[in-house]
């Protein structure tokens, strides 16, 4: 009876662990894919009229998408602190896994699927 205890004691054990290690795998995938995106912006998105931060990116890969957060300001002047004066979120579909919104080949780029999603949603945005 104390052998069973006691493997089925460390089963649970052993079971919390690899769902912790899972955990710390998809934040880590999911903070890839905001730092990909705001990597991006720089050169894109936040050339324009507007700057824009994204907070967060929640998926659902069973539903095969992702909700991307962001805030939007203009440009501050010189000298002055950024005021963001928008919110929104963007949908990206077609999304099985972050390996859908992360280039395979480097890993720290965006697909071009999510990339255009991106852009789609953030220039619409604009002229809303």
């Amino acid at each position: 009876m104390r052998v069973k205890i006691v493997i089925l004691f460390f089963s649970v054990l052993f079971s919390f662990s690899s769902f912790a290690l899972a955990s710390d795998q998809v934040q880590n995938r999911n903070q890839k894919a905001l730092s990909a995106i705001d990597s991006v912006c720089g050169d894109t998105w936040c050339e324009g009229d507007y700057n824009y931060r994204f907070p967060r990116l929640k998926c659902n890969f069973r539903k095969q998408t992702c909700t991307l957060f962001y805030s939007a300001g203009l440009h501050p002047d010189e000298g002055q602190e950024q005021k963001w004066t928008r919110s929104g979120t963007c949908k990206i579909s077609a999304v099985r896994s972050y390996d859908d919104i992360l280039d395979s080949n480097t890993g720290n780029d965006l697909t071009a699927s999510s990339y255009d999603q991106i852009t789609e949603c953030l220039n619409g945005q604009e002229r809303g």
